[in-house]
């Protein structure tokens, strides 16, 4: 094949890198990761619905207590770390393909299969969560010395739709050790995305897709507890929840608090909000939100 071709060209006359990792890789099967491996390819994907940039990061290397490939990568919104993802790539003697188990940050584990079409990897992907949701991928990748071109389709019923269609850049250097969740807003929607598993799939089913999030039609606040007023307590309750189709809140959790009392009141408080229901291509969805709910006392009643 073509691809195949191409790569062992890299493979024996291409850049230092690719000669390097000639040196190391586990079989001849691996020959068509060698112009793969070394230096960060970056992804640079569509702006979220408030303007804010994202990108991915993936490094590629071999694998050192095994045969196969390291595959490391760090999603960023923002500039701030929100996953983490790893897998090991590892060549099949039986049905003759490489296969992949990875593992996220934000809990959603990935089973994948590659094979080459042409000049493409092609990727066979079933990301799930523990609540037993899934979601079945396809992603095509052909990459040429320093620059390539990722796809990613959802599978489903009728013809597959197509999530990303990005642009693929390689850089020197190694992959960041950014911390997933390094600030608090950060590590609040890492913390809600654990509670509620499906919407971490949901991350990847509605990117490429036109997102218009939930918008708040009444937010009374919460009621403050009575001891905590007495005594002059303030504090501050992250809470995550769901907005549904209705634009109601259809469930909320806790995910970080000083106070049970005031925690309480939040997650009550939160239930009595309404919302203009949240859409994906038009259409009203489920949509996660995290928020801090704050209980302040007037400061003309504040002591001293």
């Amino acid at each position: 094949m073509r691809f195949r071709a191409l790569a062992f060209c890299l493979f024996i006359t291409g850049t230092i890198g690719a000669l390097k990792a000639s040196e190391t890789a586990p079989s001849p099967e691996y020959r068509p990761w060698a112009f793969l491996v070394g230096g960060v390819w970056t992804l640079q994907l569509p702006s979220a619905p408030d303007g804010t940039t994202r990108r991915m990061e993936r490094a590629y290397s071999w694998a050192k207590d095994q045969p196969g490939v390291l595959l490391e990568g760090i999603d960023y919104k923002g500039g701030k770390a929100v996953d983490r993802t790893s897998a090991v790539i590892a060549w099949n003697s039986t049905d003759h393909q490489w296969h992949a188990t990875g593992t996220s940050a934000l809990g959603v584990t990935s089973s994948t299969v590659f094979h080459t079409e042409g000049a493409a990897i092609v990727e066979d992907t079933i990301f799930s969560t523990s609540d037993g949701s899934s979601l079945p991928c396809e992603g095509r990748m052909e990459v040429s010395g320093d620059a390539g071109s990722f796809q990613l389709f959802r599978i489903a019923q009728g013809a597959p739709r197509k999530l990303l269609d990005v642009k693929m850049t390689r850089a020197g250097g190694a992959l960041g050790l950014d911390t997933v969740g390094a600030d608090e807003a950060t590590a609040m929607l890492v913390r809600a995305t654990k509670l509620f598993p499906r919407t971490a799939l949901e991350r990847i089913d509605r990117m490429g897709r036109e997102v218009v999030p939930p918008a708040v039609v009444s937010q009374p606040a919460p009621h403050y507890p009575f001891l905590d007023r007495v005594v002059e307590k303030q504090g501050l309750v992250w809470v995550g929840f769901i907005v549904g189709p209705s634009g109601d809140v259809t469930d909320a959790k806790v995910l970080a608090d000083n106070d049970p009392k005031m925690a309480k009141a939040a997650i009550e408080g939160v239930r009595r909000w309404k919302f203009r229901p949240g859409e994906v291509d038009g259409q009203p969805q489920e949509f996660l939100v995290t928020i801090p709910v704050r209980f302040r006392l007037p400061r003309d009643s504040l002591k001293g």
